[in-house]
């Protein structure tokens, strides 16, 4: 989804990997496309960037990368799953939240660095190829 798994969330920003429990099949999948695309280290300088715009805005790392999805031509809306109150709470900034300029080219320049997919972007989750 939107937040990887909830691994686009504050509570994974500076985390050893040594820490991170993989402990649901969600978070299986979504490590795996992390360690595809860049490594922990790679995911840790996405995560600092979506933090630093995240504190500019007054606001954290899940909403940033949800506003970054929803401000992308063709999305009408994006479905965030809420495992309790705290984070709906947090998701009504999505509302007011705006991402300007700067903020976009800090967080396009982190993802540029990452491995894209050399086909169907499905085939590897299908296990029929390389990433």
């Amino acid at each position: 989804g939107v937040l990887a798994g909830g691994f686009l969330s504050d509570k994974y920003l500076g985390l050893p990997i040594s820490q991170v429990r993989i402990d649901t099949s969600s978070k299986s999948k979504y490590a795996r496309v992390i360690f595809e695309v860049g490594g922990w280290d790679w995911f840790q300088s996405l995560l600092q960037v979506l933090d630093s715009v995240a504190r500019k805005h007054g606001t954290t790392i899940s909403n940033v990368a949800s506003r970054w999805v929803l401000d992308k031509p063709g999305v009408a809306g994006v479905i965030l799953g809420a495992r309790n109150a705290a984070h709906l709470q947090d998701h009504t900034a999505l509302f007011s939240l705006r991402l300007d300029d700067e903020d976009r080219g800090r967080i396009s320049e982190v993802l540029g660095r990452a491995k894209r997919p050399r086909g169907d972007c499905y085939a590897w989750e299908r296990g029929l190829g390389p990433f």
